[in-house]
């Protein structure tokens, strides 16, 4: 959890500006990196029972030293990660439970990896790119230098298909007729939008198009899932190979933040021409204006700068994405806001009657 404040502690940090704010940041940075390495110390996992543990047991349990397990618990127990008894014994507390232990379905604990980093090591980088005006290199390039570089940046993105999924997929109908429904998912990679989609729908089979390295890591999920017949893959660079056509519906997600007008318009003209005649375009991603919180308005700007250091992109309006669909041949263009995750959905018809 983020570093908590009183009224009066936000009142002298943040409102009266009595006090640095940026100290906060300096500490909520680093209630990440203890909860991160939490993680992989495995002490969530050890902690993971109806039973308390005191410090000591845990520090045997991880094979670590005593004192510092039991400073390491206070911390994490001061963050509301683990909950400390009167009896100095330790349990995970229900946020843990649900999102950073292996066996929670909701779990994302192995996507911490990939923000830890983008947060410190990646981010080494940002300044050269805001004096050049472009990034050193992509994140794609970065990711090669490392041996599981692809494997962990998937498992970050399916944190945020985790918590989008069941949501978006409540607002979209999937019309039953006499042939299948079939569903092109771009850049679709750890396949978890695609499976969803096929396990709640039978009558959809999906293809996810992708690159080889991110494909790899979609076929053993979709296997999981036993969809191996219902799903299939293309191997490929949506930017520069020729697109499959015939879809009814193709999944955008998570992508047009890597492109700027140019590029965004090419993609939705070349997704135009892979639908059939009613067909619709379905896009995921942050938007800068979005109407709901300060939270999802700090992250999306946030994430404009970090994309433009990562890819040269940033994050758009609604009113910039609707006018390059506009421009690309779309129609009945409507956006909804997510509540439990930071994205903005757009479904957009190839005609006047196509799907909602």
């Amino acid at each position: 959890m983020p570093v908590q404040m009183n009224l009066v502690e936000k009142l002298v940090w943040n409102d009266l500006n009595l006090a640095p704010g940026i100290v906060s940041d300096y500490f909520t940075g680093m209630a990440f990196r203890v909860a991160e390495l939490a993680i992989k110390m495995g002490i969530f996992e050890v902690l993971d029972s109806n039973i308390p543990l005191t410090a000591l047991e845990v520090a045997e349990k991880i094979k670590a030293g005593p004192r510092g397990t039991y400073l390491m618990l206070e911390a994490l127990d001061a963050l509301k990660y683990v909950k400390k008894a009167t009896n100095n014994s330790y349990t995970n507390t229900k946020l843990t439970s649900k999102w950073l232990v292996e066996s929670s379905p909701h779990s994302i604990h192995r996507g911490v990896k990939l923000f830890k980093h983008l947060l410190f090591d990646r981010l080494e980088s940002l300044e050269e790119t805001i004096r050049n005006d472009h990034p050193a290199d992509t994140i794609w390039e970065w990711l090669n230098k490392f041996p599981d570089g692809w494997e962990f940046f998937q498992e970050g993105m399916m944190f945020g298909a985790k918590l989008a999924a069941d949501e978006l997929l409540c607002h979209l109908k999937f019309p039953a007729k006499a042939t299948p429904h079939r569903l092109l998912d771009v850049g679709g990679g750890h396949g978890i939008y695609s499976v969803k989609a096929c396990l709640k729908h039978a009558h959809v089979e999906g293809t996810i198009f992708d690159w080889p390295n991110s494909v790899a890591i979609g076929k053993k999920i979709v296997g999981a899932n036993q969809l191996l017949q219902k799903i299939h893959f293309i191997e490929g660079d949506f930017e520069k190979d020729t697109w499959p056509s015939g879809f009814d519906t193709v999944f955008l997600f998570s992508i047009i933040h890597g492109y700027l007008e140019e590029g965004n318009t090419t993609l939705f003209r070349k997704i135009y021409c892979s639908l059939n005649s009613e067909g619709r375009v379905v896009i995921l991603d942050l938007m800068v204006d979005t109407p709901y919180g300060t939270f999802n308005k700090t992250i999306a700007k946030l994430m404009g700068l970090t994309l433009f250091n990562d890819v040269a992109g940033e994050t758009h309006s609604f009113e910039h994405v609707k006018a390059w669909l506009q421009n690309a041949g779309f129609e009945c263009i409507k956006k909804r806001k997510l509540l439990k995750s930071p994205y903005t959905m757009i479904v957009a018809s190839k005609g006047k009657k196509g799907q909602s």
